[in-house]
């Protein structure tokens, strides 16, 4: 049965959105309903999602939620009194009883889809079940013949649009390249970062007419930072840094659009990903996506900064990687009235030539550790 078919969408978009974990009940109703109030005015299918328990904090003494009789109480609570349908998460199998009594679809969390004890007792409940991404976001896991074949079998069942692999070094670009079934190849690339120009990357994946996503546009953010800021682990850059700020001055152009200029400019990437702390930060980064760096700044940034320390392009790596976090509620309703299309339950995006997809997580507090930002398909 095709999931549309189980949760009767009629065709209508469907908006998994809400907190991250519930912090308190008046907070959990305020979002649901803040998003409701956009999600029947667009007609969009709108389930509330929060966790009542998150059990993978990267230390024991941090919040992990009300638990799941509270938690399952305030859930059925904000479903009667709002209406709302209700998605969330289940960690073991005992779980998925007494939870499917009150959700609407039961999740399981990317790390435990594959779990087979846990997966089979929440299909038995008879409810909808969403498997989170099998993220495969270090490319070694996804380079072995059964991990493509089960992914093709996935794409060819209507159940993913496409296959993709996030990559970080010209070695792992090139590799995927040689796998027919992935469409799809997530890269760093920014004013420092330009090692897959010279590798033949983006030619042979033209010629494979493999969609290109960029990450990394700034380099975790330290293209915006000034010398002075700099954490100690990379005052090494600051010569750099100085020198991009510079031509920027000399552009009367900001860090910023510099930045997503100069990706932008690439003509064979497809699509930018990139993080956002804020909602005024959402706003500059779409206006943005309007603009055209200058041919004489991009030239000059392509000239200044052709060969730089191997370590600079390494701050790219799964160490260095977060994502940020903001209120969902604000920057949902932002979202939607601004006709962006929501992809998840966090990730927002609007999908044209050249313009970006923005990714934004829900109501939580930053993890001490951080959490990788992947491109989910």
């Amino acid at each position: 049965m095709k999931i549309e078919e189980m949760l009767q969408t009629d065709g209508r978009m469907v908006l998994f959105a809400g907190p991250c974990v519930i912090e308190s009940e008046s907070g959990a109703r305020h979002i649901a309903r803040e998003i409701k109030k956009v999600t029947d005015h667009l007609d969009i299918d709108f389930y509330f999602k929060a966790s009542w328990d998150k059990a993978n904090r990267t230390k024991a003494e941090n919040y992990r939620g009300p638990g799941l009789e509270k938690g399952l109480e305030i859930l059925q609570s904000i479903k009667e009194s709002l209406g709302v349908k209700i998605i969330t998460d289940i960690h073991e199998p005992w779980q998925a009883a007494p939870v499917a009594e009150v959700a609407d679809i039961l999740q399981i969390p990317a790390f435990l889809c594959r779990q087979t004890d846990l997966l089979r007792a929440a299909a038995e409940t008879g409810k909808a079940v969403n498997v989170k991404k099998a993220q495969f976001h270090n490319a070694a896991h996804i380079f072995d013949a059964d991990a493509v074949k089960a992914l093709e079998t996935a794409r060819q069942e209507g159940l993913a649009e496409r296959i993709g692999v996030s990559i970080y070094t010209p070695e792992e670009a090139m590799r995927a390249l040689a796998y027919p079934q992935i469409s799809v190849i997530q890269i760093p690339y920014n004013v420092f970062d330009r090692r897959l120009d010279r590798c033949g990357f983006f030619a042979e994946a033209k010629k494979k007419n493999v969609r290109i996503y960029a990450r990394s546009t700034l380099l975790q953010g330290l293209l915006t930072m000034t010398p002075e800021r700099l954490p100690v682990h990379m005052k090494f850059a600051a010569p750099y840094v100085e020198k991009f700020h510079s031509i920027c001055i000399r552009g009367s152009i900001s860090p910023l659009r510099a930045a997503v200029g100069f990706v932008k400019s690439h003509q064979d990437i497809h699509y930018l990903v990139f993080g956002s702390d804020n909602e005024r930060q959402l706003h500059e980064y779409l206006s943005i996506a309007a603009e055209t760096l200058s041919p004489k700044v991009v030239n000059e940034l392509n000239n200044e900064f052709d060969v730089v320390e191997e370590r600079l392009v390494k701050v790219d790596s799964p160490f260095f990687c977060c994502l940020s976090c903001f209120p969902l509620s604000s920057v949902a309703r932002f979202a939607i009235k601004r006709s962006m299309k929501i992809m998840s339950r966090y990730q927002m995006a609007r999908r044209c030539c050249k313009w970006p997809i923005v990714y934004a997580s829900g109501l939580c507090k930053p993890m001490e550790t951080g959490t990788i930002r992947t491109v989910h398909l």
